[in-house]
């Protein structure tokens, strides 16, 4: 089986494949953020890596609690979803990638 992932955190890639060639065999993990158009946006970089997004986080749910993960633990998402910075990212839509626009 192969695996592809799309992660628009550059800092994570190698820890990704690392992690996911355990159970995927061959893993490519492909460094933009995908949209329906290409642009540019800001990227928020959490304390909890999964938590990364291009959206801010809702403040309405900081006092929920995440599922128990064997890796990460139990966790309150107000914590995890803190913002450590912001970075500008372009986006790509899946066309660019696929026709090699991206540069």
């Amino acid at each position: 089986m192969n695996l592809t992932l799309y992660e628009a955190d550059r800092e994570c890639i190698e820890q990704i494949k690392a992690k996911e060639n355990n159970a995927f065999g061959k893993v490519n993990v492909i460094p933009y953020c995908v949209s329906s158009k290409r642009g540019i946006s800001d990227f928020y970089i959490n304390y909890h890596p999964t938590t990364n997004s291009i959206y801010k986080f809702n403040e309405n749910f900081k006092d929920y609690c995440g599922l128990f993960d064997h890796i990460f633990g139990e966790y309150r998402l107000g914590d995890a979803c803190k913002k450590v910075k912001t970075e500008s990212i372009e986006f790509y839509s899946f066309r660019d990638i696929l026709v090699n626009e991206c540069t």
